[in-house]
């Protein structure tokens, strides 16, 4: 997601705060983060054959909070919309900002990473911590060691062998030369008219989601993705492809990998939503849990961290297909789960969570990313323009949510 530093690709997580905060303490907090996380002490450079690395600085720039008023309830929308485009200067960290919106009473406090040192499990874990060391300064932010290499993650047993390294390696250069006929003449997509889609189930309806999916005998993220393809097909028809691709977190395939660690790699698995004409909604969805389950199950994350630092050479190839192709899929859904945010603090509490955000600058940027907290699910719907107009995007979430209650209705 560094896209060679050439195209803009952030992170963007908001909440809303009740109680008054401190500037000093949100300040010594993003300070605290910087002290324990190393990759927001890196800049990124280029080696000689201009492939790009982080440079973990000991001359860093000290971190500072943005303060900007809060005057309505959507301010934060209209600063996430800005910061998607917003470009961070790589040869300067941290790379990360903390903009504080502060309304008094009710604030937000609203974070911004590029995608290329941040997934979603890094971007709530520095939420987290943020508001922790703001709401107590006497925590400690104990500094750990990062990795040099993908290759300091994995143990020798799981390195893939040097015949598929050689293989990788001349994959990338054939993957290069294709690339360079695909994209021959092509036009670039140029849309910047970006917008964001949000809304949110109430506690009870969240519930009833989550019992119809286990009576169902499938997931939340099945359920979703039957409902969302079912809905595009409706409003898009023949236009609609009914596919999605689902970013897969593999920290748990990979110990060296922990918890509150910073890291930025999901590698994606292609669903269908088409099974059989006439198949039943939750019929659909169990098939879509098992397609997952056994995709993912085929997954090698150890050797796809170590196999894909091959493809850095044809990375400019690839950018360039993603910004001339629709590609195969109607939506990129990310699933991000439960949210384990604390929703108390000294002298404050979590009023509100939002589901991140990231405007992707392909062609298709069709993306659907769900969360959940305090019992209700979340749901930012990210698209452009030229690609999908609004109004079209918001009859799919009309007939999403349309749907999701019908087969929540069916099941109870």
């Amino acid at each position: 997601m560094y896209a060679n530093g050439s195209r803009t690709v952030n992170c963007v997580f908001s909440v809303t705060i009740a109680g008054e905060l401190q500037q000093g303490r949100i300040d010594s907090a993003f300070a605290k983060l910087q002290a324990k996380h190393p990759l927001l002490r890196a800049v990124i450079k280029e080696d000689r054959k201009c492939a790009p690395y982080f440079d973990i600085r000991t001359d860093m720039v000290p971190a500072v909070v943005e303060v900007l008023p809060r005057n309505t309830e959507e301010d934060w929308i209209k600063v996430a919309q800005v910061e998607w485009h917003r470009p961070f200067n790589y040869n300067r960290a941290p790379l990360m900002r903390v903009l504080w919106l502060n309304g008094g009473a009710v604030s937000d406090l609203v974070i911004v990473l590029p995608h290329c040192v941040c997934d979603g499990g890094t971007i709530v874990n520095l939420m987290r911590e943020l508001l922790s060391y703001t709401g107590d300064p006497s925590l400690e932010a104990i500094p750990y060691d990062t990795f040099s290499g993908t290759t300091d993650l994995i143990t020798a047993n799981e390195m893939p062998g040097k015949g598929a390294q050689i293989r990788a390696r001349l994959l990338s250069h054939v993957a290069r030369g294709v690339l360079s006929i695909l994209i021959r003449n092509k036009q670039e997509a140029t849309g910047m008219n970006y917008y964001m889609i949000r809304w949110s189930l109430d506690r009870n309806l969240s519930q009833q989601v989550i019992n119809a999916c286990k009576a169902g005998g499938t997931s939340v993220q099945a359920a979703l993705g039957i409902a969302f393809l079912t809905a595009f097909g409706k409003v898009m028809g023949k236009d609609a492809k009914n596919k999605l691709i689902c970013p897969v977190d593999i920290r748990k395939s990979v110990p060296g990998i922990k918890e509150d660690m910073m890291f930025a790699f999901a590698p994606v698995v292609e669903l269908s939503g088409t099974y059989k004409e006439g198949t039943a909604y939750w019929e659909q969805a169990r098939r879509m849990k098992a397609d997952l389950q056994e995709k993912i199950s085929r997954l090698r994350p150890a050797h796809l961290l170590v196999l894909t630092e091959y493809f850095h050479r044809a990375a400019d190839k690839m950018l360039k297909h993603l910004r001339t192709v629709n590609g195969s899929h109607d939506i990129t859904l990310s699933n991000m789960g439960k949210l384990e945010l604390p929703d108390a603090y000294n002298g404050f509490k979590i009023k509100r969570v939002y589901s991140p955000s990231t405007a992707l600058p392909w062609k298709n940027p069709n993306t659907l990313v769900v969360t959940s907290f305090g019992g209700q699910l979340d749901f930012s719907l990210i698209s452009e323009e030229s690609f999908l107009a609004r109004e079209k995007a918001q009859a799919v979430r009309e007939a999403f949510m349309d749907l999701l209650k019908e087969a929540v209705t069916v099941t109870a």
